[in-house]
């Protein structure tokens, strides 16, 4: 994986009882960080009816694609995730 690379990511509550996921794409700073999504973040919450502050979270990472040609879906999921990035600057 390298940063700025399009990435699917499944994440849940490791001590879930609904077993189910949230999926979201993102990309991996620099740092090899991912920053997962506040709205993400409040679905799962609302799910599991608790606080998931120190909640250990079970993630899978995997990138979206496979080949270095740009298919017309990964096209789509980068020009949705540039307009997600600019409502998140204004």
């Amino acid at each position: 994986m390298e940063h700025g690379e399009l990435l699917k990511v499944n994440i849940t509550s490791y001590s879930s009882e609904s077993y189910q996921e949230e999926m979201f794409l993102a990309k991996m700073a620099r740092d090899g960080r991912l920053t997962i999504p506040k709205l993400t973040m409040e679905v799962l919450k609302l799910r599991e009816e608790k606080n998931l502050t120190g909640a250990i979270l079970e993630v899978t990472i995997s990138p979206v694609g496979g080949s270095n040609n740009a298919s017309p879906a990964e096209s789509a999921e980068m020009k949705m995730l540039c307009k997600i990035k600019d409502i998140r600057k204004n």
